[in-house]
């Protein structure tokens, strides 16, 4: 082999190991945390969870989802979070446990570090928190259940229109179509 066939081989390995270790060591926080993209709303209480023990020093054994509900970002700063701009669906996740947060994000090892609630907003799209706050009390998870707060109604899935069968399986209902006259 001639010295420009070692130097071409060498650097054809360099990029493919230069691009496995970018590889590796880009993957999201939901990968790495054994969730795949997108995050589904089912998950995102789980995936808070295993979010707050890899990112925060939880000191009780029992972590508890308290609530998880699709919203809007416009609905952010009434429950106390600030507005987040995203085109993606976004799910509040309220954990209770005992949870030091120090260290979590720059900035989190002032004053008190030590809270039992922590709120999530997470993008399910990206699998990341966009809006975290840690409080002493309940008060968010209060304004969430409040019923007075104008809350964006996340669409649902449509009710069957057909009636369930005595096997209790539901034949599809057709329309028929619109005729012109």
């Amino acid at each position: 082999m001639t010295t420009k066939k070692y130097i071409g081989l060498a650097v054809l390995i360099l990029v493919l190991a230069s691009t496995a270790i970018f590889l590796i060591t880009s993957t999201t926080a939901s990968a790495k945390y054994g969730f795949s993209l997108p995050i589904s709303h089912d998950e995102a209480g789980d995936f808070a969870i295993e979010y707050t023990r890899r990112k925060m020093n939880v000191l009780s054994e029992n972590l508890q989802v308290l609530h998880t509900q699709s919203i809007a970002s416009e609905d952010l700063p009434p429950l106390g979070f600030p507005e987040v701009k995203s085109n993606h669906p976004l799910v509040l996740v309220i954990i209770r446990g005992d949870i030091d947060i120090s260290g979590a994000w720059p900035g989190a090892g002032q004053g008190n570090t030590r809270y039992p609630y922590i709120n999530y907003v997470f993008d399910l799209e990206e699998g990341e928190p966009v809006a975290v706050l840690a409080e002493l009390n309940d008060d968010i998870l209060k304004r969430a259940l409040d019923p007075s707060l104008r809350i964006t109604d996340i669409p649902q899935p449509p009710e069957p229109i057909s009636e369930p069968l005595p096997d209790g399986s539901v034949e599809p209902t057709i329309e028929p179509p619109e005729s012109n006259p």
